[in-house]
């Protein structure tokens, strides 16, 4: 019986409780332009790939400072929407 609750208890880890609060992740991403998605998805796959910043830079070339400011406008807009919230 004690490994059944064990067991159970693991499961319970693994799927997760619902949350209640909102994801602000997904109401900043909300607010974004698809051409600031496709510069956050390049510049964030290149960074999990392992480049470094002057790396990317290189690569990305123009689109680097649009990355940029689109990494700022996702910063402002969490701040924005976390404070609304109260988180």
């Amino acid at each position: 019986m004690t490994a059944i609750k064990t067991l159970q208890r693991r499961l319970d880890l693994l799927e997760g409780r619902p949350r209640t609060e909102p994801d602000i992740v997904e109401m900043v991403l909300s607010t974004l332009e698809d051409a600031d998605l496709d510069l956050l998805q390049e510049f964030s796959s290149l960074r999990e790939s392992g480049f470094d910043e002057q790396q990317i830079a290189t690569m990305m070339a123009d689109r680097y400072h649009l990355a940029q400011n689109a990494v700022k406008h996702f910063q402002s807009e969490y701040v924005r929407i976390a404070g609304e919230h109260g988180l």
